[in-house]
C-alpha cells in the first residue's frame, strides 16, 4: 500500500466521526482539552508542527492545526515552541488543557523554566540569551491572560510507536508545504487537490 494510503487510513481510525461542519475551535470557555504536539524531523531544511486537539487521550481527533515554522531556516525546537503558541494562543478562556509531546524541552519549559526566565527578564541563569524569549513570552501572557491551567507531559519513547495520534502528526508535521486548521477530514482531499486548507 502506499505510503499516503497508509497514512490516510491511519487517520481514518483516529478522526472524530462525527465530521465539524464549521470553522469554530470546538472547545469552549472552562473545557478540558489535550493537545498533543510533534515537530519535523530536526533534519529538515524547515522546520514544521502538527497540533491534534482531543477530548481525552483515548479519543479521536477533532481538530487539527499543520504549518510551516515561522521563517526560512527555523529549527526543529523553534516548531515545537511555535506549536505551543498557536495551542495556547487558540485556547478559550479558563480552558484546563494538557500538551502532550515527546519533547523534554517542551515539558520542562512549560512545567518549570519558564517561571524563573520570566523571574530573570526572559533570560537564562547568569544573565545567558534565552532562546525564543519572544515566543515564551506569548506562551506565558497567553497563560496568563486567558487564566489557563496548562500542564505538559512527556511522552516516553518506549511508547511513541504505539501512539497512533503522535505517529500521525508526525507525517503531518514532517510535510510543510502546506497549511490547514480546522476540520481534521478533509486534509487528504485537500491535498489531493494541490493544496492545503
Amino acid at each position: 500500500m502506499p505510503k499516503k494510503a497508509q497514512t490516510a487510513e491511519r487517520v481514518g481510525q483516529i478522526l472524530q466521526p462525527e465530521f465539524l461542519t464549521s470553522d469554530q475551535f470546538p472547545f469552549r470557555r472552562g473545557d478540558t482539552f489535550i493537545a498533543t504536539i510533534t515537530a519535523s524531523d530536526h533534519r529538515a531544511a524547515l522546520g514544521a508542527y502538527a497540533i491534534g486537539y482531543q477530548e481525552s487521550e483515548n479519543g479521536r481527533i477533532v481538530w487539527l492545526v499543520c504549518a510551516p515554522a515561522r521563517k526560512e531556516g527555523s529549527t526543529h525546537q523553534e516548531a515545537f515552541v511555535t506549536a505551543v503558541v498557536e495551542v495556547v494562543a487558540q485556547a478559550p478562556q479558563a480552558a484546563k488543557l494538557t500538551i502532550r509531546t515527546v519533547s523534554e524541552y517542551i515539558v520542562k519549559g512549560i512545567n518549570e523554566w519558564r517561571f524563573g526566565w520570566k523571574r530573570n527578564g526572559w533570560k537564562k541563569s547568569k544573565g545567558k540569551r534565552l532562546e525564543y524569549a519572544d515566543l515564551w513570552k506569548e506562551i506565558d501572557a497567553q497563560i496568563g491572560l486567558k487564566k489557563l491551567d496548562v500542564v505538559a507531559t512527556y511522552i516516553q519513547s518506549g511508547n511513541v510507536e504505539k501512539d497512533r495520534v503522535l505517529e500521525t502528526l508526525k507525517s503531518f508535521a514532517t510535510s510543510s508545504r502546506w497549511h490547514h486548521r480546522g476540520d481534521p477530514s478533509i486534509v487528504f482531499s485537500s491535498e489531493d487537490e494541490g493544496g492545503g486548507a
